[in-house]
């Protein structure tokens, strides 16, 4: 009995079978490149049907490079075919009933999943896009790449995410639970993209569970390290050198930095206020700057009117806002890549290159709060206990939510006047 393929449903009532390569091993290390290649394909609307027939990857003779170009043109064809595209009246038509959507349930996974990156307008965009290109190779490499959205069950999600390990490993890169969960957390983010345009019924993302992992203990940048990417810097790359001191006092992340303008920063009252977008709450937070930053913000914000952006091209005042990416990928170059031939970028001691080599922008960060953290503690401790004691109260918890009215104000002028310094 002759097998009958399942058509694909497309908008407008309209339908096309699966798309077809000739020749049928086309996949194959057998495959030829003798012949010409041709997808076809024949395409249903409500009154008459047209067999449609492609090509474009004949130009290639090497296999490897047609077979990518094949894949392509299936690829390009599908998603035409879920915007609407009728290759009978060669043109795309809106879907009648459905013109709004802006995610149509029909389109294809992985274009929908992309359509719902480019829409995405949170924080950790670098990081979606970052996590997004092994999800898509996953969900190719599994087939599901042309499946309409709607149909993708948890099943399969949590197919996607468990193949992700082998395409990871496939390039030679490290796969730990912890690298799983970021990708379900990737797929929530982008799938309440769909719930939100009606896409979807529900986020079933959510449902898959979490892998259980062992978080890795930050440690501290140790003063020796300090003092090497210290002279390191100031040798070689000075803007770099004065924007990494200015992070490691602001306690900033980096997108805040990045959106920083002149109008931000008061000198005068040695405050500095960041839009702080963190999960679904944007915030102003107002964080003070300590006495031995001042004059490295001076020097920041020369020529830096009210309207620039202080750290834009060049780590330079400028109207353009710069992504973050940039200041990372500029201390792998200065900082973490080995140069032999300049004397000044390493440590006399041979055995210093790895550990010097292995910090992260983002660890100065967390050493700057841990010796802030350390030092207040100690400093307030024992004058909380002493007032906590003379009101009556056995703990300073109420102390500071609700009598301490100045709490936070003495709090950041602590920090003010803090000398902890990078070298």
């Amino acid at each position: 009995m002759k097998r009958v393929r399942e058509r694909i449903v497309l908008p407008n009532g309209c339908e096309c079978s699966q798309l077809t390569v000739h020749p049928g091993n086309w996949k194959t290390k057998k495959a030829t490149t003798l012949e010409p290649w041709y997808v076809s394909y024949r395409f249903y609307d409500s009154s008459q049907s047209k067999l449609v027939s492609l090509r474009g990857m004949n130009k290639y003779k090497d296999r490897g490079r047609r077979q990518q170009a094949t894949e392509e043109v299936i690829i390009q064809e599908l998603i035409k075919l879920r915007e609407g595209y009728n290759p009978i009246k060669n043109k795309i038509l809106a879907p009648a009933a459905d013109i709004d959507y802006l995610i149509h349930p029909e389109t294809g996974f992985s274009a929908a999943l992309q359509k719902a990156f480019d829409l995405f307008e949170g924080e950790s965009k670098t990081d979606l896009k970052s996590s997004l290109k092994y999800i898509q190779l996953s969900v190719k490499s599994l087939n599901l790449q042309d499946w309409a959205v709607k149909d993708i069950k948890k099943r399969h999600i949590l197919r996607v995410l468990n193949n992700c390990q082998k395409v990871k490993e496939d390039e030679g890169r490290l796969w730990s639970n912890n690298q799983y969960n970021h990708y379900r957390t990737a797929l929530i983010i982008l799938y309440s993209i769909f719930l939100a345009n009606d896409t979807v019924e529900h986020n079933i993302v959510e449902d898959v569970p979490i892998k259980k992992h062992a978080a890795k203990k930050r440690t501290p940048v140790s003063k020796d390290q300090f003092q090497m990417i210290d002279r390191r810097l100031h040798h070689n790359n000075y803007r770099l050198w004065l924007f990494v001191h200015i992070y490691f006092y602001s306690l900033a992340r980096l997108t805040e930095l990045a959106r920083l303008k002149g109008s931000d920063v008061n000198l005068d009252t040695q405050n500095a206020t960041y839009l702080v977008k963190k999960g679904k709450d944007w915030t102003y937070v107002i964080r003070p700057i300590p006495d031995e930053a001042v004059p490295l913000w001076r020097i920041a914000l020369r020529d830096c009117g009210s309207d620039r952006y202080i750290f834009s091209e060049g780590l330079r005042p400028g109207m353009t806002k710069i992504s973050p990416t940039q200041y990372t990928r500029r201390w792998k170059v200065w900082v973490k890549n080995p140069v032999p031939d300049e004397a000044t970028k390493y440590h006399p001691k041979e055995k210093e290159r790895p550990t010097f080599t292995s910090v992260k922008l983002s660890d100065l960060r967390h050493t700057r709060i841990t010796q802030i953290s350390n030092q207040i503690d100690r400093q307030m401790e024992e004058n909380e206990k002493t007032v906590a004691e003379a009101t009556g109260h056995t703990t300073t918890t109420m102390l500071k939510k609700v009598y301490d009215l100045n709490y936070d104000d003495r709090r950041s002028a602590k920090i003010r006047k803090m000398n902890i310094n990078l070298g």
